[in-house]
């Protein structure tokens, strides 16, 4: 009986872990995203005659982002 808590009490340490680092590992992914995502930006749009440009892309953009999610 004693080994059947021990290992009970162990598996669910187990999976604390793996969540914990599953989300570590999510949350280090999407930080490089932004980073990489905004290093873009700058790199694309750096001028102030880009800014009617980089309007019309963000809008498409989120038009984008926002189909996505309602077809999820």
């Amino acid at each position: 009986m004693e080994t059947v808590v021990e290992c009970l009490l162990l598996s669910i340490v187990f999976v604390l872990i793996v969540r914990k680092i599953k989300t570590f590992l999510t949350f280090k992914k999407q930080e490089r995203l932004d980073r990489e995502i905004e290093n873009d930006l700058v790199e694309e749009f750096s001028g102030s005659s880009h800014s009617d440009e980089f309007l019309n892309w963000a809008e498409e953009l989120q038009l984008e982002h926002d189909i996505t999610k309602r077809s999820k």
